[in-house]
């Protein structure tokens, strides 16, 4: 698949902005806290990461973005403290909504919030979406499927090999999107940032802008491209960086995306229509 215009003209640039919500993330003042791969939450965290870990996993599952056995990035220490890394996997969490801008909303909130999220100040059907982003993130981390493609990147990347897991499936979801949705996929993103917009009203400022730089930059379609997936990546790469001192280079995940594509595609085919029995959504019609 070709890259979008919006990706080789250099607009697809939301993800080195500040600041950079959802895809990079731990403040040590109780910012966004990515969940940890632990059986409490961190000292430190706050109350988000009491409500995160409270919230978002079942007792005793592995902890989805952080270092740790199981845990999809490494917690790094360096100049501001810890550094994790959040998943950008928005192309799926907007399908696995149900059909309403509210429901969209709720889906991604969990990626797109920074600090405490106060769910009861949003309408049921968003507070919904919220529980069901959550619901996906702890069937996606014990899901032995998903364990397979994250081992196909371990050597490379190590703890972070499952954050990249996350865009890489991303790519695959939009690459075989005509077998999931009956609505060809430009149309639907068209969608989905109208309501998105029409809902943020509700959002906190920050997270409104988010928002906003998320739907007018189109930060979903180059995930339809191996370069726009490398071109994230190398994003999320100098966020590490810039936050730890560390150097990575997460973006060696596209060139393995690009010799073996068939192993992630094969490992998305099973996967993926587990996750939507899963969430409810495998006999709406027209789907598969």
């Amino acid at each position: 698949m070709a890259c979008p215009a919006s990706l080789r003209d250099g607009a697809f640039r939301g993800i080195l902005r500040k600041p950079l919500v959802g895809a990079a993330a731990c403040d040590t003042d109780g910012g966004l806290w990515s969940r940890a791969a632990r059986t409490e939450p961190p000292e430190g965290g706050g109350a988000l990461a009491h409500e995160r870990w409270s919230g978002a996993r079942p007792s005793g599952s592995a902890g989805r973005r952080a270092g740790g056995p199981g845990g999809h990035a490494a917690g790094l220490r360096g100049p501001g403290g810890a550094v994790t890394l959040d998943g950008l996997n928005f192309l799926a969490h907007l399908y696995l909504a149900d059909p309403s801008p509210e429901s969209m909303l709720g889906n991604l909130l969990p990626d797109l919030h920074r600090g405490r999220l106060d769910t009861s100040v949003l309408s049921t059907a968003v507070q919904n979406g919220v529980i069901r982003h959550r619901r996906v993130d702890a069937f996606t981390d014990t899901h032995p499927v998903f364990e397979r493609s994250r081992a196909r990147l371990r050597g490379e990347l190590g703890h972070f090999a499952g954050v990249v897991v996350d865009v890489i499936y991303d790519h695959c979801l939009s690459v075989g999107w005509t077998r999931y949705h009956p609505q060809p996929r430009t149309a639907f993103l068209e969608e989905a940032y109208a309501g998105l917009r029409e809902g943020a009203g509700v959002l906190a400022p920050r997270t409104r802008v988010v928002l906003a730089m998320l739907c007018d930059e189109d930060w979903i379609t180059p995930y339809g491209c191996v370069e726009g997936v490398r071109h994230t990546l190398v994003r999320l790469s100098a966020r590490v960086f810039e936050r730890s001192g560390r150097r990575v280079r997460l973006e060696t995940a596209a060139d393995v995306l690009e010799r073996e594509p068939s192993g992630f595609f094969d490992d998305f085919s099973e996967f993926f229509p587990e996750l939507m029995h899963y969430v409810g959504i495998d006999h709406r019609e027209a789907r598969c």
